[in-house]
């Protein structure tokens, strides 16, 4: 999809925005989706929080993604077990800025295979996603949904072990609150 026809599918998803909001969320998730993930998640950059704004400002107002989402994520098994015990503690979590999940579980299950640990977070009843497959960089491939970093999550089952290809990752299905 072209830079103007990203524009104009902003546009249509939120009527409300001006041409120089659609442009300026254009760029912001492209930057998201590309090169500054990191700077615009911890937004310590003036830059990058603008940027950070921008696409905080779009998930406000654009349509949100009903269905299941994932996030897969990779991490050492003392961070592992951090994680898991904190859920089954029954603490709250959050994401810790801007988040990016897919529809899809096997792009999960890829960005879970970087490290000792995988673990796949799962949302059944996403609430709060909106889907930037259509203007994200990677969207098409990727499915990408992004949740704001205003979502909090808590424990929404039973953790489990699940095995894909052959390789076991551990399942934390959350629940938005």
């Amino acid at each position: 999809m072209t830079y103007e026809q990203k524009v104009e599918a902003i546009k249509k998803k939120v009527p409300g925005f001006s041409h120089e909001q659609a442009e300026a969320t254009v760029l912001a998730v492209d930057a998201f989706t590309g090169f500054l993930y990191s700077a615009i998640r911890a937004g310590k950059h003036r830059d990058a929080r603008d940027m950070a704004q921008t696409i905080e400002e779009y998930l406000e107002y654009a349509p949100k993604y009903r269905g299941t989402i994932y996030r897969g994520i990779s991490v050492s098994e003392k961070h592992a077990r951090e994680i898991i015990d904190y859920y089954k503690s029954g603490y709250y979590g959050e994401m810790q800025g801007i988040s990016s999940w897919t529809a899809n579980l096997n792009v999960a299950r890829e960005f879970a295979d970087y490290g000792a640990i995988g673990i796949i977070f799962q949302i059944r009843e996403s609430r709060h996603g909106v889907s930037i497959r259509d203007i994200s960089r990677d969207g098409r491939y990727e499915d990408e949904v992004l949740e704001s970093s205003g979502v909090w999550y808590k424990l929404g089952g039973s953790i489990e072990e699940i095995i894909i290809d052959g390789k076991t990752y551990t399942m934390i299905p959350l629940k938005e609150i």
